[in-house]
């Protein structure tokens, strides 16, 4: 598809061989603009030329890009609880029963819908209220009103460190017996958490001498002095599917608002180290030196500058190309 003066036109290119399947979506859209995630699809999705709107009761963007979740311990430690790599240690085996097999994508922090519409009649608020802004969240729990054990232990209601020691224990010995004895917490409990909100590109720092900008993710002072200064992420709520329930779309678990991901990405955009990034596209600003011709753009913006070629700069700041397109 290519897009000419407001009009969109499908293009195609016939070559001899193999039959190639498509699903009716890739048909309808395009397989490689979605394979792509294309700007030029999403101009089309948002035309008035796009009839999606007539069949969907809800348009949403994925952008590939989260937040970094921090839980600040009463030692005065920091944990980052979102991604959480404590499953690590399990390397790939069978998830452990009671505390893995209970998280299908073993994360307890998932976006939820932007549209409120789609999923609010559908539970009921046990305690507190839907989030409103940015720095809100609610945990939504089973229909049987649990939470799993995992969740238990990441929120910081149940010590960590037991989870930690039976997942290292796991990994040596499949038989090991998963911890038992969790107990029944009223909803206050949860209603009221807070965490932290950090960002990627919150942990480069510019190196006068070398004139560079450096990770300092592994510097622990830097970091538990960055949560410190971090907005919080409450969780307002908490919520239970309805009996009646015909759609229960919120993963379990603790969902933040979509505003959270915007939060993120313009986080990201107004900071120092993108802004000289995108001041001098021809220079890495994390090694200071240019970049190889193949990588280089001719028009940088803030999509294309998470989209060079480098896994350093994807590392850094977790983006994706479709964010600001």
């Amino acid at each position: 598809m290519v897009e000419e003066d407001g009009k969109f036109y499908p293009m195609m290119k016939v070559i001899h061989g193999k039959k190639e399947e498509y699903t009716i979506c890739e048909y309808t859209y395009g397989k490689r603009l979605l394979l792509e995630q294309h700007p030029v699809l999403k101009k089309y999705l948002d035309s008035d030329e796009c009839t999606i709107s007539e069949d969907a009761a809800s348009i949403e963007y994925s952008y590939g890009i989260a937040p970094l979740i921090y839980r600040q311990n009463k030692d005065g430690t920091v944990r980052q609880i979102f991604p959480d790599s404590s499953l690590s240690v399990l390397n790939n085996t069978t998830s452990a029963a009671g505390i893995v097999s209970s998280m299908t994508n073993q994360s307890v922090f998932t976006e939820m819908a932007e549209e409120p519409s789609l999923y609010e009649d559908q539970y009921d608020v046990k305690a507190g209220r839907w989030p409103e802004s940015y720095n809100e969240a609610v945990l939504v729990l089973n229909s049987d009103g649990s939470i799993s054990d995992y969740a238990l232990y990441i929120l910081g209601i149940e010590d960590d460190s037991v989870m930690m020691r039976f997942l290292q224990e796991y990994a040596k010995n499949k038989n090991t017996q998963a911890p038992t004895g969790y107990g029944t917490y009223p909803y206050d409990t949860f209603v009221g958490l807070k965490y932290k909100i950090v960002t990627s590109s919150d942990y480069y720092v510019y190196d006068e001498e070398r004139q560079i900008w450096r990770n300092r993710s592994d510097d622990e002072a830097y970091v538990e002095q960055l949560v410190e200064n971090s907005p919080d992420l409450t969780i307002v709520g908490v919520v239970q599917p309805r009996a009646d329930a015909s759609s229960t779309i919120l993963p379990i678990g603790v969902a933040y608002t979509h505003a959270l991901t915007y939060y993120a990405i313009d986080h990201a955009a107004e900071s120092e180290v993108v802004k000289q990034q995108l001041a001098d596209p021809e220079v890495n600003v994390l090694t200071g030196e240019r970049f190889d011709a193949d990588q280089r753009e001719t028009d940088l913006d803030i999509s294309s500058l998470f989209s060079v070629d480098t896994d350093m700069l994807k590392d850094a700041f977790q983006f994706d190309a479709s964010s600001s397109t």
